[in-house]
């Protein structure tokens, strides 16, 4: 403890005087018998604090705030905390549910994930043959999700097409209940508006390129830059190749 305080006296940049008076008092305040209690009322003072400390920390780390739906024919979310670092990933089919077994991208920051993802041989396979990825940025935080986005679009590399866009929570439950990412989800009620009748089943079953493709097939223009759900509605995008 003594060796403590001298290395954090010689560390300040107060006079000379100062430091020598101050430094002299607290050592002799150390030196000085302490009742018992007292000294045992100090140290379960300290370590509740501690425990404060830790525990808010864990719970705080572990509150995702932000959710990244990636969807190519897999469908992966990841769910981001306050410091902007994976904290579970979740697969929502089988071609997800492979991919997430082989890799390990929990509590990396969100766009080394998602370069993990874009790295991997069956995604990269998939988007070098004319697929899509379509990430999809949902949180209540829109200023921080549009950053997000534009981390995403300058930092984030694959082998083929690539559009990402925010949304806000309002939909993601339903998308959950439904067993589905919410950007497949997304896409999903875009479709039934020109497809009444197409199952959660069939879209499951879709890549984002057959889904585009069948938009298109209804005059929908699916420029790569803002096309789905979201952006009918006004929603902000970005996209490249």
């Amino acid at each position: 403890m003594k060796q403590m305080f001298e290395n954090t006296f010689s560390s300040m940049h107060a006079s000379y005087d100062l430091v020598a008076k101050t430094k002299s008092s607290v050592m002799q305040r150390m030196e000085k018998p302490q009742r018992k209690s007292f000294g045992l009322t100090k140290l379960m003072m300290g370590l509740t604090i501690m425990m404060v400390l830790i525990g808010g920390g864990y719970w705080l780390y572990f509150i995702p705030v932000v959710t990244i739906s990636v969807d190519i024919n897999p469908s992966i979310e990841l769910s981001i905390n306050r410091l902007d670092r994976v904290i579970d990933v979740k697969a929502y089919n089988s071609d997800g549910q492979t991919i997430i077994d082989t890799l390990d991208i929990q509590y990396q920051s969100y766009p080394d994930a998602l370069n993990t993802l874009m790295d991997d041989p069956t995604i990269a396979s998939l988007l070098s043959n004319d697929g899509i990825a379509n990430i999809t940025v949902v949180g209540n935080d829109s200023d921080h999700c549009l950053k997000m986005v534009e981390t995403i679009n300058t930092t984030v590399q694959c082998e083929g097409k690539m559009q990402c866009h925010h949304e806000d929570q309002q939909e993601l439950q339903g998308a959950h209940d439904c067993g589905m990412s919410y950007g497949r989800y997304a896409m999903y009620q875009f479709l039934l508006e020109y497809y009444p009748n197409l199952t959660i089943e069939e879209v499951n079953a879709m890549s984002m390129r057959q889904i585009r493709d069948m938009l298109q097939d209804e005059g929908v223009d699916m420029d790569i830059s803002g096309y789905g759900h979201g952006y009918n509605h006004g929603h902000h995008g970005d996209g490249h190749e």
